[in-house]
């Protein structure tokens, strides 16, 4: 179980587009084993970074 306020982050390439990992995990799989929120980035630093600062900007954090 992941310590309270966690937030892990996992590449979109790791998934197929049925949003399955080749161990056939989805997202919620993967969720459900960490104990914390997982969100799904591009691959791309000119792409994640973004995504990530916007993810864990404060009216985003729960």
């Amino acid at each position: 179980q992941a310590p309270e306020g966690e937030l892990f982050f996992i590449p979109s390439v790791i998934l197929n587009d049925d949003g399955i990992t080749l161990d056939d995990m989805t997202v919620q799989d993967i969720e459900n084993a960490a104990g914390a929120p997982v969100s799904v980035v591009s691959c791309n630093p000119l792409d994640y970074l973004p995504e990530i600062i916007a993810l864990i900007e404060p009216e985003n954090v729960a």
